[in-house]
């Protein structure tokens, strides 16, 4: 009987144990975090962040559906670029130029849906 209240002891300590270190390590990174505009370019943290960002959106498509699809960065690229080719170019000011942003993905979604290759994309194992 006294050892089996012995090794429930000593299972419980590991589990005690990782969980401060996890704790340890969250304070660490956000502190981290905190201190790094004050020793890093904050343009380059900015773009950290923006692949980390795609990091996390790659990571949920991949890992929680099992289905990756650029669909939706086409959608979001195509209208950045319409818009910043808008402006540039034909001196449209940003305001109407977002407006007319929807327009643009709705027309490339209405080409790749009339490609011969549409709802053929299938991947076989």
């Amino acid at each position: 009987m006294v050892e089996l209240s012995e090794k429930m002891a000593t299972n419980v300590q590991p589990e005690r144990t990782a969980s401060m270190i996890q704790v340890g390590l969250l304070v660490v990174a956000v502190g981290c975090l905190a201190a790094a505009p004050l020793f890093l370019y904050p343009i380059f943290l900015m773009k950290l962040l923006c692949f980390a960002l795609f990091a996390c959106a790659f990571n949920l498509l991949l890992g929680y559906t099992g289905l990756l699809s650029f669909g939706h960065a086409t959608f979001f690229g195509g209208a950045a670029y319409f818009t910043a080719h808008a402006v540039k170019e034909w001196g449209v000011t940003p305001r109407s130029a977002f407006s007319s942003v929807s327009r643009a993905p709705r027309c490339s979604g209405l080409w790749s849906d009339s490609s011969p290759f549409a709802g053929r994309a299938s991947i076989s194992r």
